[in-house]
């Protein structure tokens, strides 16, 4: 198995050059909190970090951008001059607020073409993107226009994606797309070639492991049904095993075990965690104690 870490921005820099080969890290991604940071925000950082992730990916490490970043992609400033490219929502009102119309042709063309841009400021080296639609934060923000309402927000999330990826490979011909699956829904739709699942079980117990618990069952269900129907080779794992309780996790470890090898078990070959930690610098003054024993289990 393939274990990767998905770091915020702020917590990045060359300190992560000793601490990768120190312990083995092969897969590192750098997530931006929409609600922080602008994807324009993210890319200047970007920029400013490019000596140290070229040095990383010289080594081996795919350095990979894990975003959620389709307010980019479809700006919001063209609402003005043409409404129709934005959802209505559950009151029957057009607006520039998340995501877009999928029934929208016009929408989609230029979240192609503006993914193909993107991607050319990335200067990602993997061809593995991790670039989703807007984060629904638990709210109903898909299109319930006539034309979309027949339509789950995942279905309409999928649209999305099929546009992303024709943009990314004008850039990168064999760029593959995550589809980022909460869980909270049941989806076992066909998927276009190039898009594979990225499993993230958000709204799971994350204080006691996936295999306990009755809240945890319809996710370990889920899991299981997704491998079992789209291959392993499709599915990938994100969890938050160092997100909600980065120390607690430090002291006891057994409790993530547990997922691993659950995870390990259905033949998941690549698992992430995302690591967010109580303040900034945490990581590097406890000397990536906790990720050590991530990367040990």
């Amino acid at each position: 198995m393939r274990k990767g870490l998905v770091v915020l921005h702020g917590d990045f820099g060359e300190h992560w050059l000793q601490a990768v080969k120190r312990l083995n890290i092969k897969t590192l991604g750098l997530h931006a909190n929409p609600f922080q940071i602008s994807v324009d925000g993210f890319l200047s950082f970007v920029e400013k970090q490019r000596k140290t992730i070229g040095y990383l990916e010289e080594s081996g490490v795919s350095v990979e951008y894990d975003l959620h970043a389709l307010n980019y992609l479809l700006p919001r400033s063209l609402f003005k001059d043409d409404a129709t490219l934005f959802r209505i929502n559950e009151k029957g009102e057009r607006v520039a607020d998340y995501n877009g119309c999928p029934s929208s042709e016009r929408a989609l063309k230029i979240i192609e073409e503006n993914s193909y841009f993107f991607a050319e400021k990335l200067k990602q080296k993997s061809e593995t993107y991790h670039i989703w639609t807007d984060d629904d934060m638990g709210g109903n923000i898909r299109c319930h226009c006539d034309n979309c309402r027949r339509l789950t927000a995942t279905e309409q999330n999928l649209i999305f994606s099929r546009a992303i990826l024709k943009g990314l490979r004008k850039y990168e011909e064999n760029a593959r797309l995550s589809f980022l699956l909460y869980g909270k829904e049941n989806f076992f739709k066909k998927l276009p070639e190039g898009i594979f699942v990225e499993f993230a079980p958000f709204k799971r117990r994350h204080d006691i492991p996936l295999t306990e618990g009755n809240e945890n069952a319809f996710f370990r269900r889920t899991a299981k049904k997704l491998i079992a129907t789209y291959g392993r080779e499709r599915v990938e794992v994100l969890e938050y095993f160092l997100s909600f309780d980065y120390v607690g996790f430090k002291n006891r470890p057994d409790r993530v075990s547990a997922d691993v090898n659950f995870y390990r078990n259905l033949g998941v070959e690549t698992l992430s965690t995302f690591i967010v930690c109580k303040e900034e610098g945490y990581l590097l003054k406890e000397n990536f104690e906790g990720i050590e024993k991530y990367m040990l289990l």
